[in-house]
């Protein structure tokens, strides 16, 4: 859609404005900013477009917009409802970490973040600063190691500044030894 809103020259109001508007709503969805109503007003404008235009791609992107709706529509529910994306694939649904027990330190990551939002150096743990980061992935692929990876809503203990690499606990290290590791909540028995 994002294609075929910048080239559509205009041929009817469908091509020019309706391609825009899906293009407004779909960009709304995947940012989490999505509202119940937004699913009915993209079928229904999809609809129109696929029906009422004389321009074939715009046509195309609409019929490609309703197919992708109809394949699963739970999941575009949980789009809106819970502002979830179960494949990880929308930009809200998303976190981006170093995985600690994987970076080498090599570094490769740093220069790649184009909004500085890793921080490390050579031999140590590298950190991503979320409040920074706008989940463009540009780091994920420079890693040699695979240690830049994606969370879900629950983002995995990583070092808060970077960290001499091994020097880090994770659930596969072992803990003894190193102060404050381990230590968990604890239930309180009730008796």
């Amino acid at each position: 859609v994002e294609r075929v809103a910048t080239t559509c020259r205009g041929h009817d109001v469908f091509c020019q404005e309706g391609i825009r508007q899906v293009r407004a709503a779909l960009t709304d969805l995947a940012a989490g900013r999505g509202r119940e109503t937004d699913l009915d007003l993209l079928v229904e404008l999809c609809s129109l477009i696929a029906t009422g235009t004389s321009c074939d791609t715009a046509a195309d992107a609409a019929r490609a917009v309703l197919a992708l709706i109809d394949a699963d529509p739970e999941e575009w529910r949980l789009h809106l409802r819970r502002r979830r994306c179960t494949t990880l694939t929308c930009v809200m649904s998303f976190t981006v970490y170093v995985a600690p027990e994987a970076c080498t330190g090599c570094g490769d990551c740093v220069p790649a973040c184009p909004r500085g939002a890793i921080a490390g150096g050579p031999g140590l743990v590298h950190v991503v600063a979320t409040d920074r980061c706008d989940n463009c992935l540009a780091c994920v692929p420079v890693c040699p190691a695979g240690a830049v990876r994606k969370a879900g809503p629950v983002r995995p203990r990583v070092p808060a500044a970077p960290v001499p690499i091994g020097s880090f606990p994770t659930a596969s290290a072992p803990t003894a030894g190193v102060p404050g590791a381990g230590m968990t909540r604890r239930r309180r028995r009730r008796g």
